[in-house]
């Protein structure tokens, strides 16, 4: 959605659609990132390991990055396309410059306990990337060993890492079968952060898991304050805060959605659900980009 609220877009294919009124403005393909205030400059991530820019009147440029891409995120104030993708690297593309930066080594950062060791090595790529609103704090969500690395882009170096609460997400024995020492390798489920979303306070973070779960955090704390399970045990394809909106917003709600079910639900009560959608297709991945509610007394005629 563009900063002014006036198009969001939608995927598979990227339909620019102006919020008032509702209109079909433009097709792109895959995941994609508004870049200007409007629609007109968008950046897309393709499944070929391409990523095009697109203005107004369509396709501009093309170029690849060395591995198969996941998440996609813009920093503003950098001019940086951020990419993240199999592996342990985050590659930099400055949009001023029009060329590659040194890309991010993910995995040096301390500090992770109980569900990883935050090591290189454990890392198998990066499959959210979330860039604060207020202080802009990158955050990037790895695979495999179920952790959330968090970088200053002033200093383009690793704040630390936040290790999510394993034995409360896989509990003991859910392997299926008994590992021999010294025969068997390391069989136990991996553990994944497949969303990540951050609240305009600046404070609290939002986590999706491999496992179905949505965490709350605040950025002080390495502990969660909510735990959200979607039921299905399929990976949370995304997270959002409920942001616009004088109740609504106050409220804390977040929205959660997997393959499944989209679930809105209030940060102080988690056993229940404001809104539940159950899809009777699978919910493509990137379906939900940002969710805005519209003040009733502030709405277009």
């Amino acid at each position: 959605m563009t900063n002014d609220s006036a198009f969001s877009n939608t995927l598979p294919l990227m339909n620019a659609r102006g919020g008032r009124p509702l209109s079909f403005e433009s097709d792109r393909t895959r995941r994609s990132q508004i870049l200007s205030d409007d629609w007109t400059k968008t950046l897309h991530l393709q499944a070929d390991r391409t990523v095009e820019l697109h203005t107004q009147g369509g396709f501009y440029y093309r170029t690849r990055i060395p591995r198969f891409g996941r998440a996609l995120a813009y920093h503003f104030p950098t001019c940086d396309a951020l990419f993240g993708a199999s592996g342990n690297e985050v590659y930099r593309l400055n949009l001023e410059q029009g060329r590659y930066l040194s890309p991010l080594v993910l995995g040096s950062g301390g500090g992770a306990t109980d569900a990883g060791t935050g090591d290189a090595s454990t890392v198998a790529g990066v499959n959210a990337i979330d860039i604060n609103p207020t202080h802009g704090l990158w955050a990037f969500g790895i695979d495999g060993n179920g952790t959330v690395e968090f970088w200053d882009p002033r200093s383009r170096s690793s704040l630390g890492v936040l290790a999510l609460p394993r034995s409360r997400l896989i509990p003991l024995g859910t392997s299926g079968r008994t590992v021999l020492p010294g025969v068997d390798g390391d069989d136990r489920p991996r553990l994944s952060v497949t969303a990540l979303a951050s609240r305009t306070d600046g404070l609290s973070y939002a986590v999706g898991t491999s496992t179905g779960h949505t965490l709350l955090y605040d950025i002080r704390s390495r502990r969660p304050f909510a735990l959200k399970d979607q039921g299905y045990g399929l990976p949370v394809k995304r997270v959002s805060w409920i942001e616009g909106g004088a109740k609504m917003a106050g409220d804390g709600l977040v929205v959660s959605a997997d393959k499944k079910v989209i679930k809105i639900w209030d940060r102080n009560s988690v056993r229940s659900a404001v809104f539940v959608l159950w899809q009777v297709h699978e919910l493509y991945a990137p379906a939900i980009r940002k969710f805005h509610v519209v003040d009733p007394g502030n709405r277009p005629e």
